[in-house]
C-alpha cells in the first residue's frame, strides 16, 4: 500500500487568515490525496519547531518564510510552496494575494461611490503594503485625483 505524502505545515493558528489557510487545505485533503499532515500550533513570527527541519518530508507548506527559512528548505531538497506576503524574493513557488489588484479595488470602490480625497493608510518597509499603495495611488491618479500617504513604521 502507498504511504500518503508527509507534508509540513507551518501556518500559525493565532491569525485568521493563517486559520483559513488551513481550513483550505483542511477542505482540499476532504476532498482529494490523502497527505499525513504535520502541524504544530504558533504565532507568525515563530520560528519553526525543530522537528520540522529532522523530518523526512514530501513537501512543506510555509507561511512564516523569511531568507534564512529559505536557504534551510533549500539546503533540505525538500519542495516548499511559500505563503508569505513579505517577501518576493525568496527563490521558492510562491502563492500569494495580488496586492497591487486590491489597492486598485479600494481606489475603484471609493471612486464609485463619489468620493473626491483620497488617502491610504499602510505600512513602511512592508513589500505587500507598498503594493497595495501602488496600486490605490495609481487608480486614483488615473482619474484625476491626489492621493495622501501615511506609512507607519
Amino acid at each position: 500500500m502507498n504511504q500518503p505524502p508527509r507534508v509540513a505545515l507551518i501556518i500559525e493558528t493565532s491569525s485568521p487568515y493563517g486559520c483559513r489557510i488551513l481550513t483550505g487545505i483542511a477542505k482540499y485533503l476532504r476532498t482529494h490525496h490523502r497527505w499525513s499532515v504535520f502541524l504544530e500550533q504558533h504565532e507568525l513570527g515563530t520560528r519553526p519547531p525543530n522537528w520540522m527541519f529532522s523530518g523526512e518530508w514530501d513537501g512543506i507548506l510555509s507561511r512564516p518564510t523569511d531568507p534564512e527559512l529559505a536557504k534551510l528548505f533549500r539546503k533540505m531538497r525538500v519542495p516548499v510552496v511559500d505563503l508569505n506576503d513579505m517577501f518576493d524574493d525568496l527563490n521558492l513557488p510562491w502563492v500569494c494575494s495580488d496586492h497591487v489588484a486590491i489597492g486598485e479595488l479600494g481606489a475603484t470602490h471609493l471612486l464609485e461611490r463619489g468620493y473626491r480625497h483620497f488617502a491610504f493608510a499602510g505600512f513602511t518597509g512592508e513589500h505587500w503594503a507598498s503594493q497595495r499603495r501602488d496600486g490605490f495611488r495609481a487608480a486614483i491618479k488615473a482619474k484625476g485625483f491626489c492621493v495622501h500617504v501615511y506609512e507607519s513604521p
